[in-house]
């Protein structure tokens, strides 16, 4: 006999788990697949109503760049893409956003660095000196992981310049002695002004030399006498006077000692104690690098403040693109496959790096390219010159078969760029033995590497230059001021 109720009370339980796998089934299928949503429902969803950007930025600076945007429903904003123009080469800047909005209007920052440089696609340049074009903003954003892409249209120039001369000695303070005059007189503008008929007269002030790199005088016809500043004296006579203080640190007196004695009138001398902020923008080409260093971008962060405290000098990577190189172990081959596999990639002039001194037109604005490289190279590093000094590129290796293959520990990487960086602006390699003790004071072998190791004055673990090695540094800072070739 049929049990009616059982078969019902069977069949219930049947349906009941139908009909919830199947609310299951819609469920997963919900959270694992897109929703459909119809791109041209949601292209209100956002809409760029404005766009603000700086029209003068310092070299080395970030574009800042503010987005006014509209918002008329939860909407997820993923990422801007600007494209820029410079004369005929178009390239683009991709900006990851990745924030959520609800209705309403708001702001959105955008930065932009001086690498203008997303994919192979792009005709690479630098934002580094002159007019710019931001022609044109792709923005992307979601809703229910379904994306959409429109088009704002910008057209604004943006002017990149250099930093400005500053003079340490604009508004300085000065002592003046002489017969029967004592006081103390404000200098305008860097102009001192000595009164008549006070005989030999003494001028002094204190200032901070740091990353100043030049003492600049202007003395009237006739005019004869003598300068100390630190350490260093010199005569000095009518005319412009310069003198080289790079290797003068920190604060400083600086002495005047001028005859008045045949003038009947005031005497004025104007004196610049010149310090200038320079970016040098950098291309990195990494061989793998990054597997047992930190990064390139790290590592410089760290040797910059040598190199600003002593030049007011900074680095800034602006690209760092992978390469994979398998061929020997000699660096300059090295050089010649990197010049080229980034003059191909970034579409560089005669598509290689332009490999000489100071700052190149070739390169589009970059100017240092830096090869980094996981392998155990021929040596730790090298800089390829002339008797004048480095030319605007260099290496840095894992290791170095010079030293019996012994391995570049992690914490000397920002030795080894210092070291390699100092080659490009003529600092010569030292020898451990022969020269004091430096960043630039080499040990050949490893035997010798182990001396210095036990001694602590290896030089991948010092940061210090040698004071004839800042001289010749300093002097060579003005080929990086305007382009070359």
């Amino acid at each position: 006999m049929v049990n009616y109720a059982q078969r019902f009370a069977g069949a219930t339980v049947i349906t009941l788990l139908l009909i919830i796998s199947i609310v299951g089934a819609a469920f997963w299928i919900n959270n694992t697949f897109p929703a459909t949503v119809n791109p041209e429902k949601i292209q209100a969803n956002l809409t760029v109503t404005g766009i603000e950007i700086e029209s003068t930025i310092y070299r080395g600076e970030n574009l800042n760049v503010q987005i006014q945007i509209n918002v008329s429903a939860q909407t997820h904003f993923d990422y801007a893409l600007f494209s820029f123009q410079r004369s005929s080469r178009i390239s683009h800047y991709w900006a990851l956003i990745n924030q959520t909005f609800q209705k309403g209007n708001f702001s959105v920052d955008a930065k932009i660095t001086p690498g203008i440089y997303n994919s192979s696609a792009d005709q690479f340049f630098a934002l580094s000196d002159g007019s710019y074009t931001l022609v044109s903003m792709n923005y992307t954003f979601s809703v229910n992981h379904v994306k959409v892409t429109k088009t704002f249209q910008i057209s604004r120039t943006v002017s990149v310049i250099p930093y400005p001369i500053f003079n340490r000695l604009k508004t300085s303070t000065w002592q003046i002695t002489g017969t029967g005059f004592n006081s103390t007189v404000i200098a305008s503008d860097g102009t001192i002004t000595f009164p008549s008929g006070i005989g030999t007269a003494t001028a002094t002030t204190v200032s901070n030399f740091t990353a100043a790199t030049h003492l600049t005088l202007t003395l009237p016809k006739g005019l004869s006498g003598l300068l100390t500043v630190g350490n260093i004296s010199k005569s000095i006579s009518g005319g412009n006077e310069t003198v080289n203080v790079a290797a003068i640190d920190e604060m400083q007196t600086i002495t005047m000692t001028v005859d008045t004695e045949t003038n009947s009138s005031e005497i004025n001398i104007t004196v610049v104690l010149e310090t200038k902020k320079r970016v040098l923008l950098v291309v990195v080409a990494n061989d793998r690098w990054d597997t047992n260093f930190p990064s390139s971008h790290t590592i410089i962060e760290e040797v910059n403040q040598y190199f600003q405290y002593w030049f007011n000098l900074t680095f800034k990577v602006i690209l760092d693109i992978p390469i994979v190189y398998n061929g020997s172990t000699a660096l300059p081959e090295l050089f010649e496959f990197a010049k080229k596999e980034l003059g191909n990639e970034l579409k560089l002039s005669n598509n290689q790096w332009s490999h000489a001194r100071g700052r190149r037109i070739g390169n589009l604005g970059a100017d240092i390219m830096m090869i980094n490289t996981n392998k155990t190279m021929s040596n730790y590093g090298m800089v390829i010159g002339d008797s004048m000094g480095g030319y605007n590129m260099l290496a840095n290796a894992g290791g170095s078969l010079n030293a019996n293959g012994f391995r570049l520990a992690p914490e000397w990487a920002d030795n080894l760029f210092q070291h390699e960086l100092s080659h490009v602006f003529g600092a010569p390699d030292r020898r451990t033995g022969i020269d004091l003790p430096s960043v630039m004071t080499k040990s050949e072998t490893l035997q010798e590497l182990t001396q210095d190791l036990n001694a602590g004055t290896l030089w991948l673990t010092l940061n210090t230059w040698l004071p004839e090695d800042i001289k010749t540094m300093a002097t060579q800072l003005k080929f990086y001021d305007n382009f070359q070739g």
